[in-house]
């Protein structure tokens, strides 16, 4: 078959391209375990949303506004390796982005 493939390229590319695609189309047909080749069936088609339930990500509700008071002076905030600028920059930052801030824990609902 690769013989068949090889002494039938050409020079254009999209000629090549049809000829390897009829070629490796045969060569499935030919190879396909009994069966007449007019029916496939495709496995996904069985699998419901329901059933990806457990898998998916949750986020907390964010329409009701939380009470939460966030320290921009604890130490997981304030660091010395940052001169005062940068400190300034990040701290405005997290201000800037404060309705998104998750207080404690993680976003997401252990898993199941």
């Amino acid at each position: 078959m690769d013989d068949e493939i090889t002494d039938s390229t050409t020079d254009d590319p999209l000629a090549d391209l049809h000829l390897r695609y009829a070629a490796s189309a045969n060569a499935l047909m030919n190879d396909m375990d009994g069966g007449s080749g007019d029916k496939f069936e495709y496995e996904g088609n069985e699998i419901h949303f329901e059933d990806y339930a457990h898998e998916l990500a949750f986020l907390p509700d964010r329409t009701v506004p939380a009470s939460t008071s966030l320290d921009y002076d604890a130490p997981n905030v304030k660091t010395p390796t940052l001169d005062p600028i940068a400190q300034l920059k990040l701290v405005e930052t997290l201000r800037r982005h404060e309705e998104i801030m998750i207080a404690s824990g993680n976003a997401l609902p252990p898993p199941a």
